[in-house]
């Protein structure tokens, strides 16, 4: 059985760390605005067990005219746990909870090796691939919630 809960930014590193900045220093898993009062993340756990992170942060962007919008950093299973469905009950729980507190779309930068993923649970592609430095292409996806 899954459970999903509110963490602490700190909770998420050990995650984002060895899934999203693996061979960089723990401290590259610190993203502006983990400490903001409004940001949220969220842990999946088995037995007590962390095995997914997500984070969403009060952020607008341009392309979208939604008023409260969030943006998704750092979402990440563990390795051992990926390809078994639980990105997609940790992304459809957020995102029920988000829901329920008025949040209208949700947006992130997305890996494109993920672009499958997001777009299998209803996300849209917003332009085109984009190059960040030390991590890869993106896109940026996006879903009214």
């Amino acid at each position: 059985m899954y459970t999903i809960k509110n963490i602490e930014a700190e909770t998420t590193f050990p995650v984002r760390h060895c899934i999203l900045r693996s061979g960089k220093p723990l401290s590259s898993c610190y993203f502006e605005g983990d400490k903001n009062e409004d940001t949220l993340h969220f842990g999946l756990f088995e037995k007590g067990k962390l095995l997914g992170v997500a984070s969403f942060f009060t952020q607008k962007n341009i392309f979208f005219q939604q008023e409260k919008q969030l943006q998704l950093r750092g979402m990440a299973i563990l390795d051992q746990y990926q390809n078994i469905g639980l990105g997609k009950i940790l992304l459809q729980s957020c995102e029920s909870y988000l829901q329920e507190n008025k949040v209208e779309l949700i947006w992130f930068n997305a890996r494109e090796s993920a672009i499958g993923f997001y777009r299998s649970l209803g996300y849209n592609l917003e332009g085109a691939l984009f190059d960040i430095p030390d991590v890869g292409l993106h896109v940026i996806m996006h879903k009214s919630i």
